[in-house]
């Protein structure tokens, strides 16, 4: 039998005579791609070292693990009934709240490190797991892809600001996509070998891994959809049986036991409280971010996903469909209050499928058949070409242009600061916060941990917020502090913000009634602010 080469990076296993302005688009391909898993590692050092929250949910998952690790992992704990203060919203389903917790033996219960490790160790998994796939997926006449395809497609969702934000934050996003991932692999290997006969358990191991991707996070059903469709094709009713009844019966179990466990109020948190409204607006700003910011990457990823339906045929696997599956749960971002680690699943098979039609390229049609004058146009350096300006486009230069925030010196500095005068306003009675996070990791009690959540459950009439309302226009908070969210966040912009009474957080984080109350200045007045964090105090009434 034949030996093939596989496919590389430059399309060819004999590159030796190439001249070096011919290889120039794959060198630039691989630095960039260094650089972006450099800037990556960057990011999750200074995030395991710093010890508050990096973004506005991290605070209150984190909280509401710190809270169960004291309370001895009791569900109730997690999914209180909320019928007076301390108000809490355990709006995911259990496994990565307990997960955190369990590293608070390690850690203690004021450290995020055990959280954001698990994080970590999850998007590692997903790198190594599309690397894997990569080499063995079959490009053109038989041949593999070459380690530098494979490493590409596994680098390039790391320089994506979905995964490279994410990636080391301590919630459950990625171990959802991990643990999904991890359900396609035990079936991947066969697919293309399946034989009747053959025994189900690598169906029933992953409905496994897909139940525990739900009850990490009740969103991830692109990889159960995937898996249920992909059997139907192919008329394996008896492992679609098994796969389906060991995904229920995890999740079954452990939603009946938390159910019965909380009097009914893990169904109300899982569900209720994720009951925010869906905003065409809010799916028209995510696409505009999506489309423009990844747009070679797409157009060679749905090249590859259409090839099927055009000319001879080609069978359509599991890839293809998980690929449409987590494209279609994508625009859940949609969902008020959505953020683009909605992208984190369908971005991973966008690199896979992109790098794939590159490598597909370069191994059968290396060169267009015309000419531009004397120059002979090669179809396979204009791809790289365009695969080097994709690259370019996804700019995340740490403390420069992060838009994921990655901690530098200034923050660390700064955080510092903002700890110390938390803790003096805590001194002097309840601190109402934006992020709970803070207060988690100084080991100080949170009175609301999710403002955003309960702010959306009180418009909706969901949740009746006039006794909170109440004890804040009573005085009961002696303080209160958020980030001022505004274009200019320079020293002089801030300062005139707050003097004109115009600072205020990002949206919708406080409710309009909240926010109301702790931008009057007969209430609360500002008495410090450090960086973007504005402190209030409550105004003693004449």
């Amino acid at each position: 039998m034949r030996n093939v080469s596989p496919v590389t990076l430059s399309g060819s296993s004999r590159v030796s005579g190439d001249r070096p302005i011919k290889k120039l688009p794959q060198i630039l391909c691989g630095v960039f791609l260094l650089l972006y898993i450099l800037f990556f590692a960057i990011r999750a050092i200074a995030a395991l070292l710093y010890a508050y929250p990096l973004e506005y949910g991290e605070g209150a998952v984190f909280h509401e693990s710190a809270q169960l690790f004291r309370d001895h992992f009791a569900p109730g704990s997690l999914y209180p009934a909320n019928d007076a203060m301390p108000y809490r919203a355990g709006i995911y389903t259990p496994l990565f709240y307990y997960l955190q917790a369990l590293t608070m033996f390690i850690t203690g219960p004021a450290s995020m490190l055990g959280g954001r490790l698990i994080t970590l160790a999850a998007s590692l998994y997903i790198g190594i797991s599309l690397y894997r796939v990569s080499r063995r997926e079959p490009l053109a006449t038989g041949r593999p892809a070459g380690y530098g395809i494979s490493l590409a497609a596994a680098i390039t969702p790391f320089a994506t600001s979905a995964l490279y934000g994410w990636g080391v934050l301590a919630k459950g996003d990625v171990l959802a996509i991990a643990l999904s991932l991890a359900a396609i692999l035990r079936i991947y290997p066969i697919e293309s070998e399946w034989r009747r006969g053959q025994t189900p358990r690598p169906f029933v191991l992953a409905g496994i891994l897909c139940g525990l991707a739900l009850l990490t996070k009740q969103s991830a059903l692109a990889a159960p959809a995937a898996i249920l469709i992909w059997l139907g094709i192919q008329r394996q009713w008896r492992e679609a049986g098994g796969f389906l009844a060991a995904m229920l019966a995890v999740v079954g179990v452990t939603g009946i036991f938390f159910q019965l466990a909380t009097g009914g109020a893990f169904f109300k948190h899982i569900v209720t409280y994720n009951s925010q409204p869906y905003d065409f607006e809010f799916l028209w700003q995510g696409l505009l971010y999506f489309v423009p910011t990844h747009i070679v990457l797409l157009v060679l990823a749905f090249v590859w996903l259409l090839r099927p339906l055009i000319g001879r045929y080609e069978r359509i696997g599991l890839w293809r469909i998980y690929f449409v599956t987590a494209l279609l749960l994508s625009f859940s971002i949609g969902k008020v209050g959505a953020n683009f680690n909605y992208y984190i699943e369908i971005l991973c098979l966008v690199s896979l499928f992109g790098w794939w039609q590159l490598g597909r390229i370069m191994a059968l049609r290396p060169e267009l058949p015309f000419r531009l004058g004397s120059f002979r146009v090669g179809l396979a350096p204009v791809v790289l070409v365009l695969m080097v300006f994709q690259l370019f486009n996804l700019h995340h230069v740490p403390f420069v242009a992060d838009g994921a925030n990655t901690p530098g010196p200034s923050q660390f500095s700064q955080s510092t600061e903002v700890a110390a005068e938390v803790r003096t306003l805590e001194a002097h009675g309840p601190l109402l916060a934006e992020d709970a996070g803070w207060q988690a990791a100084l080991g100080l009690p949170v009175e609301l941990d999710d403002p955003f959540v309960f702010g959306q459950l009180a418009q909706e009439g969901s949740w009746n917020s006039q006794p909170f309302l109440d004890k804040l226009k009573s005085g009961y908070f002696k303080a209160a502090f958020y980030k001022i969210s505004q274009a200019d966040t320079s020293e002089m912009a801030l300062d005139q913000a707050v003097k004109d009474n115009t600072a205020a957080p990002f949206p919708r984080q406080f409710s309009p009634e909240v926010l109301q109350v702790l931008q009057d200045r007969s209430k609360f007045v500002p008495v410090k602010r450090i960086g973007p964090y504005l402190f209030l105090a409550w105004k003693e009434q004449p």
